[in-house]
């Protein structure tokens, strides 16, 4: 599957008005007016697109996987679930 996005890690910053989320090198993505309610919050999710898209997916081989039979990818230290988790945080706090 081909990346139509920015590829990259997709940062938030704040300049005192907005928050922008942006990639180094490649500019804003968006922008994000502070007056909005939760706009922290909308912005770290835009920033954890990238993440939360590719984890999907592969949330999606390993659903595929139980369905066929294939229990192997249930394990709990499974790279699809420990992907998960670090996008959900990414989109989830200021870390």
């Amino acid at each position: 599957m081909r990346t139509q996005h920015t590829p990259g890690e997709w940062l938030t910053a704040t300049d005192g008005v907005r928050t922008l989320v942006s990639v180094q090198g490649e500019g804003v993505i968006a922008v994000v007016n502070q007056g909005l309610p939760h706009h922290s919050a909308n912005a770290l999710l835009i920033a954890a697109a990238p993440e939360l898209l590719s984890a999907l997916q592969n949330a999606l081989n390993v659903m595929a996987g139980v369905a066929t039979g294939d229990l192997k990818t249930l394990s709990k230290d499974s790279p699809a679930i420990a992907q998960a988790r670090l996008a959900i945080a990414k989109a989830t706090s200021h870390n």
